[in-house]
């Protein structure tokens, strides 16, 4: 919600129009410098392998049921935020979510390697 000055004139229908411009740029800006960190974070394969950590520790790569409905619920809360992380990945850099599986299958055959050679 945009804080109203407190000499704020509701007839002044310019001055609304023109905050509310500079309030959807503010938003723009802000989830351009979302998407360009993102972007980074994912442009990088520890970046990648640290988000693959955070969904994995969100529950996106498991099944959220439990006997428990209160159990079964926050571990649905936690898939929610991974979900949504999954959904900016896919909208901004879609191919680097399918590098970043592809290195974490990679790493997880190296480390099965490393463990029986």
């Amino acid at each position: 919600m945009t804080r109203r000055p407190e000499n704020n004139d509701p007839l002044d229908l310019a001055a609304q129009e023109e905050a509310e411009r500079a309030s959807e740029e503010a938003t723009r800006l802000k989830r351009q410098l979302e998407v360009d960190d993102l972007k980074w974070l994912m442009g990088h394969r520890q970046g990648k392998r640290f988000m693959y950590r955070l969904l994995a520790s969100c529950g996106n790569f498991r099944s959220s049921l439990d006997s428990d409905t209160v159990m079964m619920a926050a571990k649905e809360g936690a898939r929610n935020i991974g979900l949504e992380y999954v959904a900016d990945i896919t909208e901004c850099c879609p191919e680097r979510y399918i590098e970043m599986l592809k290195e974490r299958k990679e790493d997880a055959r190296r480390t099965a390697g490393e463990r029986t050679g």
